[in-house]
């Protein structure tokens, strides 16, 4: 700490110079040719630069304040833009068309318009934010072979991705994070949990992503980690089609055998036509359930049969296309109407294997391999339109419907060395997602009084229409010609073996919201209050089925059935008294019904002083309702309803030492609260764990107290080196913790400890290499270093590791990035790597040790290569390391892998992927 105190008093005191930029590109008003050396010339200050072979100019670092261009190019009129007003953290971008001398224009009209998703904006955004934070451009996420949101998101500093999806900011878990999506607050995707799944966003509909480490008091405050601000499309600036098709190639998959299940008609788009859905006609589980046996048998004879699984010959490459149509309107008065459509799809199949073990204590209980095949299409139309009256006043609509469906079977073979028996067995899953945002709002300014006000809706289903599960034996004694046999229980169905579940869940997301901004001084932009409210309502459905098959009459029944393959045993023909029956075993337990309001005020004050130092104090009050209603296994009615008004100050300081270092300080409360699941006090089984999940009424809020402090240095354009201390003490923070083992079985639950610190430094450089040589000028380096230490109060907690650190914490994450990119080049070289360190997964307890994720690197490399301003082609590798994912009881508390003591759960292969696009813009 005195070397670096050390070092910033020994930086050059300048004064603060708050700076914009200036981007634009010329091309010819009839044919829309690009020109090639014009020349551009700013004033005030008597700045001149010319247009590259793209069409473009750029000026950077200029004071904020009022300009005009003049674009001059032989044989075209001049032209002159006036009245440009460079505002600090902006870019702007100007389209600029030149008439040849043959045409007469009486009057030139051009808007100058903020470019967003450019890394120049991005780092104006970093560098000017109230709080701390970081991010990644659209143009960066261009330049990588990300495919959806938790690709991109392991490239900002201190993320990293858990299960390919879920989001671990500062080594917080995913309950951790708060997601919005153009503004607004997005719920948990899962029934279950607290927990956003970013899979289902697609990386090429967003401009711009930005982690807001620290609170605000406009913010929601439900975060600890990072509040992840997701923008999608903006509003263009002129009109434009734009075409992408990639083909890609997975190792081990395309073109090698596939498995595939009945399908529908309309599966290719991530939408079942209905064909797994519970017959229409089938009874409702109560009636089911009085009926007498041969009523059950009649009625299941409607159940399709839909077990066979057969291989392609073949997988077939992974395939993607999207359309992006710009459409710019100009009418009356400069009144403009801006839209961007976008479609977006891709399809890609899957396969892989996959070896799991289990354990109670440290004895080995089972061993199996999974084959695992999983096609999953994805798809998503954007819808974005404002419309601009005039510079004060501005109406628009933002919308985004997102589709991510999985259709997986696993075959599994293998030992059960507790029942001693081989076994063999298959699943077949389909889960849709579907997520719907949108957002209705106004802006409107009035004597230096803004206003932003509006509505929200969002939507979230998540359904599984049908999930089959089958399983068949041989005990470890018989001989090897004895076939297997499948397990169809007596008297109750088993969800595990010969199984079918159902489960659906649909929210509902209302949202009203309002803010005004006032300065306090009728000539001062550096002193003002920000008012507002937000007000959130979701009302929340789960429902569910759990049915199978049994003996229909066990003392006629034919044995020899069952050694018949799935579609063959549950054939029409085979549903009768000598042979099988569907059983019903939903309990009330298996639907709930759940709404959460939470009404927000706040109010937030910023003052500069001195140019230098910058001033945000904030307040924020949230009323917080949670109700809860479902049924317990004793058929007691369950109602849950909890009230919490909480109270959440923040304060964040800046020091500007000059235009280029600044120091940050901020302290904040914010807050963590059980989700509906996680409080019912009843249990239910989890198919992705292969247990039981049991919540817990006694579940509380915890509050989370925050301290940040950041050194930021910006040495040149779109380069920074900044250094981030940060500390976080926990009160009653949740955990998904082990509770037992028995019969067979797992339970886990949720659970409160008493308290809970994490502390960390993260470190981030982007910087050209011509720091070291001028011959190096054409690459950038970018690389982000986080540390992490947590400790726990554990007294009264049953815990294996005393000493552990919190669930989903990695003691350190590792980014880094070095590109090539020639000035005025078609070319773009991109090297990725990236690397996690071992984390808990899952909590155990006394005698059942924690279930950690082993650490693993990954390395991408892309190319993309432009023809001209018009076409381009990509290429890309990923995950060239090919390094399996691994999870492992860490049995000697070492907190890392130890082949030689440590027992290892699971290990799935990993493939890399190789992949080759083509973009044209018309």
């Amino acid at each position: 700490m005195n070397k670096l105190l050390i070092f910033l008093a020994s930086l050059p005191l300048i004064s603060l110079c708050q700076v914009g930029s200036i981007e634009g590109t010329v091309k010819d008003a009839t044919t829309g040719e690009l020109l090639i050396n014009a020349v551009v010339q700013l004033t005030p200050g008597q700045i001149g630069t010319v247009t590259d072979f793209d069409g473009n100019f750029q000026f950077s670092n200029i004071k904020i304040g009022e300009y005009q261009i003049k674009i001059s190019y032989l044989a075209y009129q001049d032209t002159i833009i006036k009245k440009i007003n460079v505002s600090n953290n902006i870019t702007l971008q100007i389209p600029v068309w030149l008439s040849n001398n043959k045409i007469s224009l009486n009057e030139i009209s051009i808007t100058a318009t903020a470019k967003r998703d450019g890394l120049t904006a991005l780092m104006q955004l970093q560098k000017n934010n109230q709080g701390i934070g970081e991010g990644i451009s659209g143009d960066a996420i261009k330049k990588s072979t990300d495919k959806n949101i938790s690709d991109a998101l392991k490239r900002v500093s201190g993320v990293s991705i858990q299960d390919n999806k879920f989001a671990i900011i500062r080594g917080l878990g995913e309950r951790y994070n708060m997601v919005m999506v153009n503004g607004i607050a997005m719920s948990s995707t899962e029934p279950d949990k607290r927990a956003f799944s970013f899979d289902i966003f697609p990386a090429n509909l967003i401009d711009q992503i930005f982690i807001q480490k620290t609170a605000t008091a406009d913010l929601p405050a439900e975060f600890a980690g990072g509040a992840i601000l997701l923008k999608t499309k903006n509003i263009p600036e002129e009109n434009f089609n734009l075409f992408s098709f990639a083909l890609g190639y997975l190792d081990g998959t395309t073109g090698r055998r596939f498995m595939k299940s009945e399908t529908g008609r309309i599966d290719f788009i991530g939408m079942d036509d209905g064909r797994r859905n519970m017959p229409q006609n089938f009874p409702e589980t109560e009636l089911f359930q009085s009926m007498n046996r041969e009523q059950q048998i009649n009625n299941s004879k409607m159940m399709p049969n839909d077990w066979k699984i057969e291989h392609k010959k073949f997988a077939l490459p992974s395939i993607q296309a999207q359309f992006t149509k710009g459409l710019l309107y100009k009418f009356y008065e400069n009144k403009t109407w801006g839209n961007t459509i976008s479609f977006y799809y891709n399809l890609q199949s899957k396969s892989n294997l996959q070896f799991r073990s289990d354990y109670a204590s440290t004895e080995r209980i089972s061993e199996y391999t999974d084959n695992i095949s999983k096609q999953s299409p994805v798809w998503s139309v954007l819808w974005n339109s404002a419309l601009q009256f005039n510079d004060n006043n501005k109406l628009y609509i933002l919308t985004n419907l997102n589709t991510n469906t999985e259709n997986t079977i696993i075959k599994r073979s293998g030992s059960d060395f507790e029942q001693e028996r081989y076994v063999r067995s298959s699943s077949i899953e389909y889960n849709e997602n579907h997520l719907l945002t949108t957002k209705l709002g106004a802006e409107n300014t009035f004597s230096r009084v803004s206003l932003d006000y509006g509505i929200g809706y969002n939507y979230n289903l998540k359904s599984t229409p049908s999930l089959r599960r089958m399983y068949y034996s041989k005990n470890f004694d018989e001989l090897e010609g004895i076939p297997y046999r499948a397990y169809i229980p007596l008297g109750s169905a088993d969800p595990y073996r010969s199984g079918r579940f159902y489960s659906s869940l649909n929210e509902h997301s209302y949202f009203v919201f309002g803010n005004v901004n006032i300065p306090l001084k009728q000539k001062s932009k550096n002193e003002k209050v920000k008012l507002g409210f937000n007000i959130q309502k979701r009302n929340r459905e789960f429902d569910a089925r759990v049915i199978g098959y049994i003996k229909a009459n066990p003392t006629i029944f034919e044995q020899t059935l069952l050694t018949l393959e799935p579609y063959e045993l549950f054939a029409e023909a085979n549903i009768r008294e000598s042979g099988f029956m569907l059983n019903e075993i939903t309990n009330p337990t298996d639907r709930y019904v759940a709404s959460a309001l939470n009404t927000s005020l706040y109010a937030m004050y910023d003052q500069q002083f001195y140019s230098r130092i910058k001033l945000n104090l904030g307040f924020r009050l949230e009323n917080y309702t949670q109700i809860f209603n479902g049924i317990d296994y004793t058929l007691r009615p369950v109602d849950l309803n909890e009230k919490y008004i909480s109270v959440l100050p923040s304060t964040n300081i800046s020091y500007d030492f000059t235009s280029n270092h600044k120091l940050r300080f901020s302290v904040y409360r914010t807050i963590s609260r059980p989700e509906f699941r996680e409080l019912a006090p009843f249990s239910f089984y989890d198919f992705s764990i292969n247990g039981n999940v049991t919540g817990s009424p006694s579940l509380v809020p915890g509050y989370i107290n925050n301290f940040d402090f950041r050194y930021e240095f910006y040495p040149g354009k779109n380069q920074i080196i900044s250094v981030s201390l940060f500390e976080k003490k926990f009160y009653n923070p949740i955990e998904f913790t082990f509770i037992n083992y028995g019969a067979g079985s797992k339970t886990f639950s949720y659970q409160n400890i008493p308290a809970a610190e994490t502390r960390g430094i993260e470190l981030e450089v982007r910087a050209k290499l011509n720091i070291i040589h001028k011959s190096l000028s054409n690459f950038t380096w970018y690389s982000n270093i986080s540390v992490m230490q947590s400790s726990l109060d554990l007294k009264n907690v049953s815990s294996y590791d005393t000493k552990r650190s919190m669930q989903g914490q990695s003691p350190y994450l590792i980014n880094c990035n070095l590109s090539y990119e020639p000035t005025n080049s078609k070319l773009f070289i991109g090297i990725a790597y990236n690397r996690f360190a071992d984390r808990i997964v899952q909590v155990g307890t006394v005698g059942y040790a924690d279930t950690y994720e082993k650490a693993k690197d990954q390395l991408d490399i892309i190319l993309i290569h432009k023809f001209n301003n018009k076409a381009s082609i990509k290429l890309a590798a990923g995950d060239i390391f090919g390094l399996p994912n691994k999870l492992y009881q860490d049995i000697n508390s070492s907190h890392k892998y130890d082949p030689g003591n440590d027992l290892l759960l699971q290990k799935t292969d990993s493939q890399r992927s190789f992949s080759v696009g083509l973009q044209l813009k018309i």
